[in-house]
């Protein structure tokens, strides 16, 4: 077992460590260092359901998209094989 100072866990699955991205630990970096108020948030993935929570829009599902820095929420209407694509920045997010 590898064991150092001032390490709480390894991230990772079994204990198996697992690099992160440079540009994922500079953009906590700039956080961090111009402490700007941020909090911890559920982690989304292109691609799964969510719902939004509050606002005019509470309740509504759909798949989440994040493409170019702007996040969506894609709405489908199977039967007719539509969908519709929305904007959801200022809107909280949840994983279903």
């Amino acid at each position: 077992m590898l064991r150092t100072d001032s390490v709480i866990a390894l991230v990772g699955a079994q204990g198996v460590g697992t690099p992160i991205p440079s540009e994922q630990i500079g953009a906590v970096r700039i956080l961090v260092e111009g402490k700007l108020p941020c909090c911890s948030h559920p982690f989304l993935k292109t691609g799964q359901r969510v719902r939004i929570r509050g606002g005019a829009l509470e309740g509504l599902e759909g798949i989440f998209l994040s493409r170019h820095g702007e996040r969506r929420l894609i709405i489908s209407v199977d039967a007719m094989q539509r969908s519709l694509a929305i904007q959801v920045e200022g809107y909280e997010v949840e994983p279903i």
